[in-house]
């Protein structure tokens, strides 16, 4: 982090290419979106009938993920309340498909 920085004049802005090279800054900002989700929730369309605990959710209906029950959910983070940027290391970061979506997910994702 620091060298990245010391590179820099007075003044003069860090770009975004700088701020993926923080590797730990990075991961501090990814564990805080998961904690903090921008977004509330994400609409989709059902495209076919869905049978769930019992009741039938029509084709066609809109439904509407919280993607924060995604980002808390144990089943996808351990210790999911706890702060821990290290899940986003190299290491760490092996994250199922659709479990970490701050700004959204698929094709019509915030870019």
């Amino acid at each position: 982090q620091l060298g990245i920085l010391s590179g820099k004049k007075e003044g003069q802005e860090i770009s975004w290419k700088d701020l993926r090279s923080m590797k730990y800054t990075w991961q501090v900002l990814q564990e805080t979106l998961r904690l903090y989700t921008q977004v509330a929730g994400i609409f989709r369309k059902a495209m076919t009938d869905i049978h769930y605990d019992g009741h039938t959710i029509p084709k066609g209906w809109q439904l509407l993920w919280a993607t924060q029950t995604t980002h808390l959910n144990d089943k996808y983070f351990s210790e999911p309340e706890k702060f821990m940027p290290s899940r986003f290391d190299e290491e760490g970061n092996n994250l199922i498909p659709y479990s970490f979506v701050p700004f959204g997910g698929g094709r019509r994702m915030c870019p």
